[in-house]
C-alpha cells in the first residue's frame, strides 16, 4: 500500500480513503492537498466529525454551506452536516439532511452512499428509541 507521500493527493483519493474507514489517512492526505474546493471543507468536516472535533467540523461545514452547488458536494455536504447534527442531539436536523443525502444519492445512483443514508437514518430512529421506524 502506497504511503500518502506518495500518493498523488487530490479530492477524490481523500473521499475513498473516508468511505473505506481509513480516517487516520485521510487526515495526514488532508494536510499534503494543495486543493481548497467546497469539496475539500466537507471531507476535512467529516474527518473532523469522525475525531469529535464537532465544533470545528461545523465551523467549516458553515463556510461551505452556500459553495456546495454540485450535486456530489451537496449530496456529501447534507450526510455530513446530518451526521454532525446527529452528534449535537439535533435529530430532527439530522433526519433532514440524512434524508436529503438519500435523494442526491437515489439521484447520483450511488447504491453505496445509499445504503450509509439508510443506515444513518436507521441508527437515528434507535437513537430515539423508534425501534418499528429503525427497521
Amino acid at each position: 500500500m502506497p504511503r500518502v507521500r506518495e500518493l498523488q493527493v487530490t479530492a477524490s483519493v481523500i473521499a475513498d480513503l473516508i468511505d473505506a474507514g481509513r480516517f487516520t489517512t485521510a487526515e495526514k492526505a488532508l494536510r499534503e492537498i494543495r486543493e481548497d474546493s467546497p469539496i475539500v471543507h466537507v471531507l476535512r468536516a467529516e474527518v473532523e466529525i469522525y475525531f469529535s472535533h464537532l465544533h470545528e467540523a461545523e465551523r467549516l461545514l458553515d463556510e461551505v454551506a452556500q459553495e456546495a452547488r454540485e450535486v456530489e458536494v451537496a449530496a456529501r455536504y447534507a450526510m455530513a452536516r446530518g451526521e454532525l447534527s446527529y452528534w449535537l442531539y439535533r435529530y430532527e436536523e439530522a433526519e433532514e439532511h440524512f434524508h436529503i443525502a438519500l435523494h442526491f444519492y437515489k439521484f447520483l445512483g450511488e447504491t453505496f452512499r445509499q445504503a450509509v443514508a439508510l443506515y444513518n437514518l436507521g441508527r437515528l430512529e434507535r437513537r430515539r428509541a423508534r425501534f418499528e421506524e429503525a427497521e
